[in-house]
Order: structure tokens, then C-alpha cells, then sequence
């Protein structure tokens, strides 16, 4: 919904950082027609509009209406219902915040697997000379990490103008192209 105070109490409410409260509403006194309408269908005697804050932001707004009478609030009253909307606010936040680490350990446990596989190839690299092994793993650790089904390691000639086709992984099913292009050039 758009933030035009022209909308309605709540993006009033936002937009201005204000507290609207409102008790024993004539309908026929309420100029806006978006207000007017809601307080009509749903026959709210008194309604109470707070904005929530965070870091002395407004991000959004909280609101209680009653329907089957009016509930008269003095100061006192609303400053006791700010508080709880203060803990809105802090649950929000910490809400955010606590978001904000599981996605930041998402990351870091990423992170951490794909050190682990690459350590693992690095020193699996170290304990051997046969370059077909190591590129097989290689793409394992590819396709366990990621989902790549293959791979192929293309390498230029001497000439620098032709390259060749070193090795080439490719799932089961496609057997017959891996062996027919291996080599080539």
C-alpha cells in the first residue's frame, strides 16, 4: 500500500510518526473515505494507531480497534500500550537480526564445506602424479558441491591457433561423445 496520508490512518500514522486514537466515532465526521468506509464495515467504535519504531525509524505501525463499544484511554493508558509496542518493535528487530546470522551461517557452513573440499583435493593432488584421477575428483567435488554432471578440460595446441579436447567427464548416458571426443582436436 502506498504511504499517502491521504490513504488512510495507518500511512498517516507512519508517514507523521503519530499516534492516532480516535473514540466514539460519528462516521459522518470522518472526511476520509478510505477511513470512513473501514470504520463503517466493521463497525469500529475506537480505534488506536501507534507507529512502531526502531532506532527512532519508523517501520510501520500497529493498530487496535474495538467493535461492540468505545474504550475510552487517557495518557496514561497509551504510553502503557507504547510500551508493548516498543516489545513489537524489539521482536521485530531481534527477529531481523536473528535472520540475518542464519543466513550469515548458511554462508559461513558453505564456506567451511568448500575449504574442506578443496583441502581435500589439494592434498589429494599432493599424494599423486596421475592427472586423470585428479580431474575426476575434481569434478566430483564439482558436481557434489554444485550439480555440475561433467566437465572437460580443453587445452591449446602449440600452434596457439588449434586447442584440444583433454578429458572429458560426462554422466554415464553419455559415454559414446566422451569417448569419441577425447583427443579431439
Amino acid at each position: 500500500f502506498p504511504l499517502d496520508v491521504d490513504l488512510g490512518w495507518v500511512p498517516e500514522c507512519i508517514s507523521k510518526n503519530e499516534v492516532i486514537y480516535h473514540n466514539k466515532i460519528d462516521v459522518k465526521l470522518i472526511e476520509n473515505e478510505l477511513n470512513r468506509e473501514t470504520v463503517e464495515v466493521q463497525k469500529i467504535k475506537t480505534i488506536l494507531l501507534l507507529p512502531i519504531l526502531e532506532s527512532s525509524e519508523v517501520i510501520g505501525a500497529f493498530s487496535i480497534a474495538n467493535y461492540s463499544k468505545s474504550i475510552y484511554l487517557n495518557e496514561e493508558n497509551i504510553e502503557s500500550i507504547k510500551r508493548f509496542v516498543n516489545q513489537i518493535a524489539l521482536t521485530i528487530k531481534n527477529s531481523k537480526l536473528f535472520e540475518e546470522v542464519r543466513i550469515k551461517g548458511i554462508k559461513l557452513q558453505k564456506a567451511y564445506s568448500e575449504i574442506n573440499g578443496i583441502n581435500e583435493i589439494a592434498k589429494y593432488i599432493s599424494m599423486t602424479l596421475d592427472f586423470d584421477s585428479v580431474f575426476r575428483k575434481i569434478v566430483d567435488y564439482l558436481n557434489k558441491t554444485y550439480g555440475f554432471e561433467g566437465g572437460s578440460l580443453a587445452l591449446i595446441n602449440p600452434d596457439k591457433i588449434t586447442y584440444k579436447l583433454e578429458k572429458i567427464f560426462l554422466p554415464n548416458e553419455l559415454d559414446e561423445i566422451e569417448k569419441s571426443h577425447t583427443g579431439y582436436v
